[in-house]
């Protein structure tokens, strides 16, 4: 499992060199990002992006606390940690339409909401996941286009055809809690580019 994840990031690191190599002009920028969703969920959410010519790269950090609503599970109390990278195409410089491939680990925390067999046993059951997913977005720069869209940017953006490589499943409180193989992820997330 391992393997695969370091094999993806290498392969994305030398798509990322090549395709540096190969821009013209230097507009070349760093941007900032936060996901308020993962605050209203909770948790917490940071992502560094660099961007060359038309891609873009990105590493982040987030968190969250699942409702039920989206993982499915009315009984269990569901926080996710991770962090990942991505790998965007933008069909115009810094704004507009892009498609792109992201990879990410995390740590999902599975306990039940009520504790039926008493407070000395820990029902909690932890598992660790690699995923890859495709992502669609569309970049709306704040900024003027005179002063090469740098400043603030909304960002909606859905990962799509998002595979867990290391589904797992167990049983708490006599309930079983599957992960999913398949899933997506919509979110928004507030930007500054540089």
């Amino acid at each position: 499992m391992f393997q695969k994840y370091i094999t993806c990031l290498i392969l994305t690191f030398i798509i990322v060199r090549i395709s540096v190599a190969q821009t013209k002009k230097n507009d070349n920028h760093f941007e900032l990002e936060v996901d308020p969703i993962a605050f209203i969920l909770h948790g917490y959410s940071a992502h560094v992006g660099y961007q060359s010519g038309h891609f873009r790269w990105d590493a982040g950090v987030y968190g969250i606390q699942e409702p039920s609503s989206f993982s499915g599970y009315d009984e269990f109390d569901i926080r996710s940690n991770g962090g990942g990278i991505k790998m965007d195409y933008l069909f115009q410089k810094r704004k507009g339409l892009l498609l792109g491939i992201e990879s990410n680990i995390s740590r999902e925390r599975v306990s039940p909401k009520s504790n039926d067999s008493g407070s000395d046993n820990d029902l909690t059951k932890r598992f660790t996941n690699v995923s890859l997913s495709m992502r669609v977005g569309y970049r709306w720069m704040l900024g003027s286009k005179s002063n090469s869209y740098k400043g603030l940017y909304i960002f909606p953006w859905v990962s799509f055809l998002s595979f867990n490589l290391n589904p797992q499943s167990a049983s708490i409180q006599g309930k079983e809690y599957r992960q999913k193989t398949l899933s997506f992820f919509p979110t928004v997330h507030f930007g500054y580019s540089f």
